[in-house]
This record gives structure tokens, sequence and C-alpha cells, in this order.
């Protein structure tokens, strides 16, 4: 009986080391596997890390060039604007009495008024015109040179009504399409 036992036993040790054996190759097998795998996320997550850092250094760069450009159209717009005004104030001492009468006719009210012309500027002649164009439209008119910031052209002063039409104004008033036709010329 003891060696039908020890048979056993032997037998029993054989199919013990053989499930073992197995059960380390598959051990091994499935360790091979997860660690195929996790070579796998990780190259994988190191390509996804790279993949958005160059996304955001290529971000980075485009803010930087919009921000760039952004600034530089400033700097044209403020060139351009200064240009213009330069430019339209250039070319308002030359504009003769006739274009100043045109000027103030279409701006003449009814009733007492006031023109500020810029100081040291006696335009007799001009100032009888405009008497006489402001008597025509039933506008009494007194001059004065006593207003500051009269550089060129003039201001009437209709009690609390104003009609400023210094060149400064006027421009100030046509600067966005001054701006706008200053940029087609120049930039298509």
């Amino acid at each position: 009986m003891k060696k039908i036992i020890d048979d056993i036993m032997l037998e029993a040790r054989k199919d013990a080391e053989g499930i073992l054996d197995k059960a380390r190759g598959d051990a091994d097998a499935v360790t091979k596997a997860a660690r195929a795998e996790c070579a796998a996320i990780e190259a994988n997550e190191e390509q996804s890390r790279k993949t958005e850092l160059d996304r955001l250094i290529k971000r980075r760069a485009s803010a930087r060039a919009t921000r760039e450009r952004g600034r530089l159209l400033e700097i044209k717009h403020a060139i351009l604007t200064e240009e213009a005004q330069k430019a339209f104030l250039a070319a308002s001492r030359a504009i003769d009495d006739d274009a100043m009468l045109a000027l103030m006719k279409k701006r003449l009210r009814k009733g007492e008024c006031v023109m500020y012309l810029p100081k040291g500027t006696k335009k007799d002649e001009f100032i009888k015109r405009a008497k006489a164009l402001a008597a025509e439209n039933g506008c009494e008119m007194t001059v004065s040179y006593e207003r500051e910031g009269v550089k060129s052209g003039f201001v009437l002063v209709y009690g609390g009504i104003e009609e400023n039409c210094t060149f400064e104004a006027l421009f100030a008033e046509k600067k966005s399409e001054i701006e706008e036709r200053a940029a087609q010329l120049l930039f298509g």
C-alpha cells in the first residue's frame, strides 16, 4: 500500500510541477504582455505630451505673432492719422477766402453770433465779406480773436450753440473717412 501511495504522490508531484511550470509560463506571458502594454502606453503618453507641447509652442508663437501684427497695425494707423492730419492742416493754410465763406454759409443761423478767428489773422476783406454773408442769412455777426484753441478756420457761437469749423475739428469729424481712403491708397 505504501508503494501505491508513493506512486500516487510521485505522480501528484509530477502533475503539480507540470501545473506549476504551466502557471509560471502563463505568468511570464501575462507579465511580458503587461510590460509590453505599459511600454506602449508610455510611448503613446510620451508622444501625446510631445504633441501637446508642440501645439502649445505653436499657439504661443501664433499669439505672439498676432500681437506683433496688431502692434504694427496700431503704429501704421497712428502714422497714417498723423500724416493725414499734417497734410490736411498744411492744405488748410492754402484755403482761400471763398472756400472759407462757402464753409461758413453752410453753418450760418438766424440771430446773433460771434465768429472767433485765429489770433493774428486780421483779414479785413474776409471779415467784411463774412459779415455781409451773415447779414444776408439773417445773422448779426461780431468778430473776435479772444478764443483759445482757434489756430485755423473759425468758430461760430450762437448763445450756447457752437459751430466749430477749425480745420482740426473738421479733420476729426472726417477722420475715419480720411483714414479709410488713405488705407485704400496705401494698402489696396
